[in-house]
């Protein structure tokens, strides 16, 4: 019990961020957006296997489930950075503005 409370302790400020960035919307988008970079990594993967011969459908569904696995994490990462970097950008330019420090604000 206490390992589970724990961990919601430790993962409650990120979560309250990320539902105070909209971050569920955003993170859509850049999964259709990986999911569709995923899908042709792999058709560019299949081609150019049987190109060169190969017929073994294992280690291109190797090669192909592992390149989708980076590239969504890849996706999800850069998506969070870019919004928290961006958000950070809005709370400098708020404070700028209001001559207001508002850290501990949130």
């Amino acid at each position: 019990m206490s390992d589970d409370s724990s961990l919601r302790s430790r993962l409650e400020p990120l979560l309250t961020y990320l539902d105070a960035t909209d971050f569920p919307k955003i993170a859509r988008r850049y999964f259709a957006l990986n999911f569709f970079d995923g899908v042709l990594t792999m058709m560019g993967f299949t081609m150019g296997y049987y190109m060169v011969g190969g017929r073994d459908p294992n280690p291109i569904f190797g090669a192909g489930v592992a390149a989708i696995v980076a590239m969504g994490l890849s996706g999800f990462v850069g998506a969070l950075m870019t919004e928290i970097a961006e958000r950070e950008r809005e709370i400098h330019e708020l404070e700028r503005n209001m001559f207001k420090d508002l850290d501990n604000t949130m």
